[in-house]
């Protein structure tokens, strides 16, 4: 730019500068100064933005100088010292339609670029960038810088880039994993669905939270016994998860899968179980789980029974006591020793009806049940069991002690 045409460029500039609004035949001769002027208006109009008292009339006037070959003179404003620079060149940026945002990427990459901005440019223009140029930048930039990039990737994705995103399901970084799930889970596809599930059994713990959280998403079938085995993780947090995304999902399967958490040796694993149960179990779904404990031995019985009874909440306790009247008797039997465990009064009528039950199984551990229990309304039903059952009166008299009414103790004596 020879020293007339500096004059000519100063002069229009110091024109804008002074101009209320941008709608003003003087403004408009002054930008056609500048455009004859070349690129480097730009730079000038853009040091202008630090003394004006108009800013919106510049910023204005900048938008119809931002293109490709102006770009890098927007970069540079970026990381002025001057607070008014930086803000009029980002609003610039930010609602400009005549660059190609792509071309910002590699500003972001320069390791002295403000990412926090450029992130917030970058959304703004999210609809014209390409996801391919952010893969691509992922490996060019600090892990710390990373993040913000993600976030802009989760906006930008569609259905036909999961392929492209599934190459970083592999990276050794946990980071990129963590955002490559949550970005993923988007898209209710079998690729994604398969993959997340992989996911589930990450040596990281976010990245497991989040495959869990994914899988919960999916608008898809899912099987959930992985995620039943989820319930085994170490981590509370995750173990937590994994019992909120089961019941979410709430498939019939769920029940069959939780057979073998059920016999877990830990006790907080089995209460997930229970929890899981609780809330997606029923009658059927109970007496399903009973069954298939029918070729498993005593230990599992007792442990998986153990789990039901003292663990359990409202919703297994109300399956089990109508099973107490199940044609099957090891259904019947089952259900008399979880209640055993659980003590619960809602089961005091039940528990009395099955003292006429034809299995004496049944009819001596409701016995038990009921001493459990401890209310006395139940004492004439136990001294009636024991005047029909002989057998019967050993169990019923150490309920009868134990429930507290001791002259119903002696009355059972002399008959």
């Amino acid at each position: 730019m020879g020293i007339l045409d500096g004059f000519r460029a100063n002069k229009a500039v110091a024109t804008i500068v002074k101009a209320k609004n941008a709608a003003t035949p003087d403004v408009a001769d002054a930008v056609f100064q500048l455009k004859q002027a070349g690129d480097s208006a730009a730079e000038k109009l853009i040091e202008a933005l630090g003394r004006t008292r108009t800013p919106n009339t510049v910023i204005a006037v900048l938008n119809s100088f931002l293109d490709n070959s102006t770009l890098r003179y927007f970069a540079e404003g970026l990381t002025s010292k001057d607070p008014a620079i930086v803000d009029g060149v980002a609003k610039v940026l930010t609602t400009g339609t005549r660059y190609d945002p792509n071309l910002l990427l590699e500003v972001y990459a320069d390791p002295e670029s403000p990412k926090g901005l450029l992130s917030k440019i970058l959304l703004a223009q999210k609809d014209r960038l390409k996801l391919k140029s952010l893969l691509r930048l992922i490996g060019r930039i600090p892990p710390e810088a990373r993040t913000g990039v993600f976030r802009i990737m989760e906006e930008v994705a569609a259905t036909e880039n999961v392929g492209e995103l599934m190459g970083f399901v592999g990276s050794d970084d946990p980071v990129i994993r963590l955002h490559t799930a949550r970005i993923l889970k988007r898209f209710s596809t079998a690729e994604v669905r398969d993959t997340l599930v992989k996911l589930l059994s990450d040596p990281a713990k976010a990245v497991r939270l989040e495959a869990l959280t994914g899988v919960g998403e999916l608008s898809i079938p899912v099987d959930v016994q992985p995620i039943c085995k989820m319930l085994r993780d170490a981590d509370m947090t995750v173990q937590s998860k994994a019992i909120d995304t089961i019941i979410k999902i709430n498939s019939a399967d769920s029940v069959k899968y939780l057979l073998e958490i059920l016999q877990d040796e830990s006790e907080y694993v089995r209460r997930a179980a229970v929890e899981v149960l609780n809330e997606v179990g029923n009658t059927s779904a109970i007496k399903d789980l009973i069954d298939a404990l029918r070729d498993q031995d005593w230990w599992v019985r007792v442990r998986a029974s153990d789990a039901l009874g003292s663990i359990g909440g409202p919703r297994v306790v109300e399956s089990v006591i109508s099973l107490i009247k199940d044609e099957d008797e090891f259904i019947r039997r089952f259900a008399i020793e979880i209640l055993n465990s659980t003590k619960d009064s809602r089961a005091k009528n039940y528990l009395a009806d099955a003292l006429e039950d034809d299995d004496w199984w049944v009819r001596e551990r409701a016995v038990d049940a009921l001493a459990a229990i401890g209310d006395p309304s139940v004492v004439p039903r136990l001294i009636t069991l024991m005047q029909k059952d002989d057998r019967a009166a050993p169990v019923v008299i150490r309920a009868l002690a134990q429930i507290g009414d001791i002259s119903a103790v002696e009355r059972s004596w002399r008959c």
